[in-house]
């Protein structure tokens, strides 16, 4: 079994071996559902669940007929939240733009809920 053949270890050229076969190089790793990246940098990830939240918030709201506040709240902390919340202790975002990416999800959200569209953004929170 080769690991690595006349490459430096910082290498981004590198070509690593398991049982005779070439390893293929990639840009980032999916590991128990978490998006990496080879500097672990977790801003595709970010952007993937994010995205995901997004449209799952949207389809709460087209989907459901009754426009009950209680409803639709219970809804998004049921279906939504597990999406955003998994790991993040893992790949909790670190800059102000990552924070208020996640953040805006259920910003969204609760603008779009009946009553809701005016009031404070803290004062709306699920």
């Amino acid at each position: 079994m080769h690991l690595r053949v006349g490459m430096c270890k910082s290498s981004p050229d590198a070509q690593y071996y398991l049982n005779g076969s070439t390893l293929r190089t990639v840009d980032d790793m999916r590991d128990l559902g978490i998006l990496v990246d080879a500097n672990m940098c977790f801003k595709a990830h970010i952007n993937l669940i994010v995205a995901k939240a997004h449209l799952r918030a949207n389809q709460i709201i087209r989907c459901f007929l009754s426009r009950d506040i209680e409803s639709l709240t219970r809804a998004f902390v049921t279906y939504v939240r597990p999406l955003v919340g998994y790991c993040s202790p893992v790949w909790s975002p670190s800059t102000i733009g990552q924070i208020k990416r996640v953040e805006s999800v259920q910003k969204v959200f609760t603008k779009k809920l009946p009553g809701m569209r005016y009031l404070m953004w803290s004062d709306s929170l699920c």
